[in-house]
């Protein structure tokens, strides 16, 4: 999912368990940011830091509070780089929540 995105440094999952993605998440953070922060619910094992888990080298944050949306368009570069939560490159005109410098915004 996030393979290659070089720049990633925060994730945000809402699942507690890594079989209940729904998905495989086999290797979805290769080669992402040697640093950064996995935001998750308390009860999701962060001892599984590997490229299908947590990044290796990342802060867990097991406190994240799923029902407070945060978008910071503080920084937001509208003519910067951008990716969807897939991980494809997409252009201003993509409607959504978007990744930028690792962190996530909300693109109307």
């Amino acid at each position: 999912m996030f393979y290659d995105c070089t720049h990633l440094n925060y994730i945000k999952v809402n699942f507690s368990a890594w079989n209940d993605v729904g998905y495989s998440t086999k290797d979805w953070v290769a080669n992402v940011s040697a640093t950064g922060t996995f935001a998750c619910p308390a009860g999701l094992n962060t001892t599984l830091k590997d490229v299908s888990h947590v990044p290796v080298g990342w802060m867990v944050d097991p406190t994240v509070d799923f029902h407070t949306p945060v978008v910071d368009n503080n920084q937001f570069d509208p003519k910067g780089i951008m990716y969807n939560l897939s991980g494809q490159r997409v252009d201003e005109s993509y409607k959504g929540i978007i990744i930028q410098n690792g962190k996530k915004y909300l693109n109307r």
